[in-house]
């Protein structure tokens, strides 16, 4: 999945949801630059409840950037990422995530390509799999938050 794949795909599934309003914060993809965009949201006055983030790390850039001006997770702004790296179980509150089975997805690929390597000649096409995505509830979204 591609960087543009994964924002065209959450910006479509927001547009295509009356319920949801959703605000770009352009940010590069770390968390650096996600702590700095809702930061300055924040400042400007930019009102929001939650923050469906395109990785994990900007997700924990997030989660610091709510931090820095006081702003309560889950209880003010909740707080979702992608991608289920091990950091989002350890940070407060841990960080709730779609999990993308990437131990899976590594071992598959691994499979393919000692495949092709032990088979060179092999005149298969290559195929195409799709990851098993997992809500990952954690404390960032909690409904009854502390």
């Amino acid at each position: 999945m591609t960087a543009d794949t994964r924002w065209l795909g959450a910006l479509g599934a927001v547009t295509a949801n009356p319920h949801v309003e959703g605000i770009p914060l352009p940010c590069d993809w770390n968390s650096l630059d996600a702590r700095r965009a809702v930061v300055e949201a924040i400042d400007a006055g930019i009102g929001f409840d939650g923050v469906f983030a395109m990785t994990d790390s900007v997700a924990l850039g997030a989660l610091r950037g709510l931090a820095d001006r006081s702003v309560n997770c889950p209880r003010e702004v909740k707080v979702m990422g992608f991608d289920g790296v091990l950091e989002g179980q350890l940070s407060v509150p841990s960080l709730s995530t779609i999990d993308l089975g990437v131990s899976a997805l590594a071992a598959s690929a691994v499979g393919m390509l000692m495949q092709r390597i032990e088979n060179p000649d092999d005149p298969t096409p290559g195929r195409r799999e799709v990851a098993e995505f997992t809500l990952v509830e954690r404390e960032s979204t909690a409904l009854s938050a502390p």
